[in-house]
C-alpha cells in the first residue's frame, strides 16, 4: 500500500529520513529568520536517558523545543502531536536544558506534526504560528516538501522493485 511504502518499508527508509530532515531544515531556516539561535539535535543526557530533540531555538532567554514527525494518516494528528510534546516535557529534560544552554527563561515544548499527505495537526500548527515560530507560508512550503518527499520515496520504491511502464 502507499502507506506502507511511505511510512514503513525498509527500502524507502533513507527517503523517509530525507523527508523528515527537509521539514526540520525548513523550520530551522524560519526560526533563524525570526532571530532565534537554533541548535540541531543537541544530545541531552538526562535521568530518562539520551534525548535528542530535532531543534532547540533560543530567543530572548526563552527556549523552544521542536520535534518534527511525519505520521501515518491512520491516527489522530492531534494525539500524535500531544504524545510528542509529552515525550519531551519532563522535569529532568527541563533541568538539563537550563544547564546545557545556560538559560533561566521559560521552556516550551512543541511538535511539527504532519501526515504523509502534508496535512498538519491543527494543534501543532496553531501553537507554532501563535508563538511566532512559524508562518502560515512556511507551513505551506513544509506541506509541499512532505508530499514531494513522498513522491520521491514512491518513485524510488517502484524503481527498486523493477516496475516499469514499458509495454510487452
Amino acid at each position: 500500500t502507499t502507506n506502507h511504502i511511505l511510512q514503513k518499508c525498509y527500502r524507502t527508509h533513507g527517503r523517509r529520513v530525507a523527508r523528515h530532515n527537509s521539514v526540520v531544515n525548513a523550520i530551522k531556516r524560519g526560526l533563524e529568520r525570526k532571530g532565534c539561535v537554533v541548535h540541531v539535535e543537541p544530545s541531552l543526557h538526562c535521568e530518562s536517558g539520551l534525548n535528542k530533540p530535532d531543534l532547540v531555538a533560543i530567543r530572548q532567554n526563552h527556549i523552544y523545543v521542536i520535534d518534527a514527525q511525519v505520521v501515518t494518516d491512520g491516527h489522530s494528528l492531534d494525539q500524535a502531536h500531544q504524545a510528542k510534546v509529552e515525550r519531551y516535557d519532563k522535569e529532568d529534560i527541563r533541568s538539563e536544558m537550563r544547564r546545557f544552554f545556560r538559560t533561566t527563561g521559560d521552556i516550551e515544548f512543541h511538535s511539527a506534526t504532519l501526515n504523509w499527505r502534508g496535512i498538519w495537526s491543527g494543534q501543532s500548527i496553531k501553537r507554532l504560528v501563535t508563538k511566532d515560530l512559524l508562518t502560515t507560508g512556511d507551513s505551506n512550503i513544509i506541506s509541499v516538501r512532505v508530499v514531494t518527499g513522498g513522491v520521491t520515496s514512491f518513485k524510488y520504491f517502484m524503481h527498486c522493485c523493477g516496475y516499469s511502464r514499458a509495454s510487452a
